[in-house]
């Protein structure tokens, strides 16, 4: 998987199709997968629609960059 080859910790993984149901299976850990729309799914987790993954990928991203230049990150990172 690229969390793999990247040295991340954890992955994010939205998906819309049958296909993305494998990768959803394999997530373990720290890994977050979600289900875009209304069909039947083993990820964690779910969203309306397209939209709502750009809105949410935004959000978490703005929240990461703030967490990581706080001193809070440091502490965290160091531990």
């Amino acid at each position: 998987m690229l969390r793999h080859r990247a040295g991340a910790t954890a992955a994010v993984f939205p998906g819309d199709g049958a296909a993305d149901e494998k990768a959803f299976a394999q997530l373990s850990g720290k890994d977050v997968g979600i289900r875009v729309g209304a069909d039947d799914t083993v990820a964690a987790h779910r969203i309306e629609d397209i939209a709502m993954v750009v809105a949410t990928c935004t959000a978490s991203l703005e929240h990461r960059t703030a967490w990581l230049s706080s001193g809070f990150a440091r502490t965290a990172l160091a531990e």
